[in-house]
């Protein structure tokens, strides 16, 4: 690479190395898609899909030490006594966290009870792995566009 005269300063040739463009540098309208992306996939990850189990219900705790009877339809007579099990699924497009609770049969309301709750290692690689294989994409699109010629 030849460097470039400048001979402006004092009346005399000064060389001066040529400007390099730092690799990671990007547009400020490419910063700010990458900004929706970014909340678009938070959202995408944080939301709960909710999905109840009203397949079976769980009557109140029995005497000798048996905890739930498993009724298959939800009877007439104190339904507010009866439970099912809500499941809460978190990611995008794998299931990264998958929480399990207790709630009401009749109103879905929860229960006093500690949630359960399993991480999945592999949903969560998964949607990182996703996560910034979208980022990398719609930054090259964005500086492409911005760096085409116009016709």
């Amino acid at each position: 690479m030849a460097a470039e005269k400048v001979t402006h300063l004092n009346g005399r040739d000064v060389t001066e190395p040529p400007r390099k463009r730092p690799r990671l540098q990007f547009h400020l309208s490419t910063a700010i898609v990458l900004t929706f992306v970014a909340g678009t996939l938070m959202w995408a990850n944080l939301r709960a899909d909710e999905k109840f189990f009203p397949e079976f219900f769980m009557g109140p705790p029995q005497p000798g030490g048996v905890k739930y009877e498993i009724f298959d339809s939800l009877p007439k007579e104190h339904p507010e006594k009866f439970v099912t099990i809500r499941w809460r699924y978190f990611g995008w497009p794998s299931i990264a966290l998958t929480e399990g609770r207790d709630v009401r049969a009749d109103n879905h309301q929860p229960l006093d009870f500690p949630a359960g709750s399993s991480l999945r290692t592999s949903g969560l690689l998964c949607d990182i792995a996703v996560a910034i294989a979208i980022f990398i994409f719609v930054g090259y699109v964005c500086e492409r566009l911005l760096h085409r010629k116009p016709i």
